[in-house]
């Protein structure tokens, strides 16, 4: 219950403009109150558990949820297909405009149709053969070099430019990005980083983060640095 009220609430405050939300009643007193629309897994007959949502930039809001790939227009939900996935946990656009989608076995991107719609296209042909055995894609994320998509044990970029997937082996945990970068951890190394000659390099004072000591959120701060939360030593900048 606590997931899906997190959800709705973000949902509603990053819904398009023109979507109708609730209106105070007369003589309420909504001090302090914003309007606030929220909708059930029975508005859009979809799995309750929501794990990831964009909004494009037609203002359209898709969400990844337990049972694929919502879109919704500020008025109308609609269901997605997407081959044979039926739990969609990442969701990225591309720096091609392109929506990406992160699945259980598949990740690829929505193209337009000849009829003006949009249709799910897979990756996997494009990822090397040694590679192409899926776990589920936890974690999604894009910048000018291309988009990311985390797996337990792979990290995988499609570049849109190049069409080329490179692909990185090892026991990742999270993926961050800080103004533009990708981060993430590895238990024997603590928080490493991609260079920008494609080589996963360590974070300078990262291996403090090594072991157990996990890493749940890292953000930019501005001017004061990275800020990041981890599980032994809590907020850190």
């Amino acid at each position: 219950p606590t997931l899906w009220l997190a959800w709705t609430l973000v949902l509603a405050a990053t819904a398009p403009a023109g979507a109708s939300l609730d209106q105070p009643r007369p003589g309420s007193d909504s001090h302090g109150h914003p309007p606030v629309r929220t909708w059930s897994y029975r508005d859009y007959d979809g799995s309750a558990q929501c794990w990831t949502l964009v909004r494009d930039p037609r203002g359209v809001v898709w969400v990844g949820h337990n049972g694929g790939l919502l879109e919704f227009d500020g008025r109308t939900w609609r269901a997605r297909e997407i081959d044979d996935v039926q739990v969609v946990r990442g969701l990225a656009l591309g720096p091609d405009g392109h929506l990406y989608v992160g699945g259980m076995g598949s990740f690829g991107r929505m193209m337009p149709t000849p009829n003006g719609d949009l249709e799910y296209v897979s990756l996997l042909e494009e990822i090397p053969e040694e590679h192409r055995d899926l776990h589920d894609i936890w974690a999604m994320a894009a910048n000018d070099r291309g988009v990311w998509f985390l797996t337990l044990d792979e990290l995988y970029r499609w570049d849109p430019a190049t069409r080329e997937m490179r692909v990185w082996s090892d026991d990742f945990y999270g993926m961050h990005t800080v103004d533009g970068e990708i981060y993430s951890r590895l238990p024997e190394r603590g928080l490493v980083t991609i260079d920008g000659d494609d080589q996963l390099v360590a974070v300078e004072g990262g291996e403090r983060f090594a072991g157990e000591n996990g890493v749940h959120v890292l953000v930019d701060g501005g001017e004061a640095g990275a800020v990041l939360v981890s599980r032994s030593e809590g907020l850190v900048r």
